[in-house]
């Protein structure tokens, strides 16, 4: 076993861990839930970075869209200066839940499993990628999910992507289900390496709940693979 690759991987997971923690409280998160505004995958990133950086002490380095291989990769794992390296690279998607969104939005995974394989091919040591489904909806006194149109639900509640009611049976399954048919397609496997979180984020404004799932998963070569 690779000794490096599993430091790696531990630490990118308590990296995982220390993020869930921060973005349970983030106000910024919650709004964003509500009307995103294009600042969703920035806004998470940024989050993971930060926390990454925050593991590896200054140890390696931790850049933000980092020009790679003819991509632009969400997050860079670089050796110190002196050495400019790429040792890991994260890429992030974070799909609404409204109606259609997870399907419709995993269509973006192929990218990423083109993205991941390019910097495996160019030897990077590991390869991950963070799914972040969020979404939000108006709710009751007692906390239940107020079921409307899309229409009525935005007019009222300011929700520009309100949640599909049928997300807790679909979402995560249809997240997993193209993970693996994605990667297979670019001869790569992929695994879970931290399990769906469910957070409920800060309410963006009363009888509104906002909340975000995450997964992280690790992205590697077939070995099976002849090319």
């Amino acid at each position: 076993m690779n000794t490096e690759l599993t430091k790696l991987d531990r630490k990118v997971r308590t990296a995982f861990d220390r993020f869930i923690g921060e973005i349970s409280c983030s106000k910024l998160l919650g709004r964003i839930a509500k009307n995103p505004d294009r600042r969703q995958e920035a806004a998470i990133a940024n989050y993971f970075r930060d926390s990454l950086d925050r593991e590896f002490q200054s140890k390696l380095k931790v850049w933000l869209e980092y020009p790679q291989n003819g991509y632009i990769y969400d997050i860079a794992i670089l050796w110190p200066k002196q050495r400019q390296e790429v040792i890991a690279v994260v890429e992030v998607k974070t799909p609404f839940t409204d109606s259609g969104g997870i399907r419709s939005k995993t269509d973006q995974l192929p990218k990423d499993m083109g993205a991941l394989k390019v910097a495996l091919d160019a030897e990077v040591t590991a390869a991950y990628e963070l799914v972040t489904p969020i979404g939000s909806y108006p709710v009751r006194s007692n906390g239940d999910m107020i079921v409307m149109s899309k229409k009525a639900v935005t007019d009222k509640y300011g929700i520009q992507w309100p949640m599909c009611n049928t997300y807790p049976v679909s979402g995560k399954r249809d997240v997993d289900k193209a993970m693996n048919t994605f990667s297979a397609e670019h001869d790569l496997n992929v695994t879970q390496i931290r399990d769906w979180k469910h957070i409920d984020l800060p309410r963006p404004r009363p009888r509104v709940h906002s909340f975000i799932d995450c997964a992280l998963y690790k992205v590697w070569q077939n070995p099976n693979c002849n090319v």
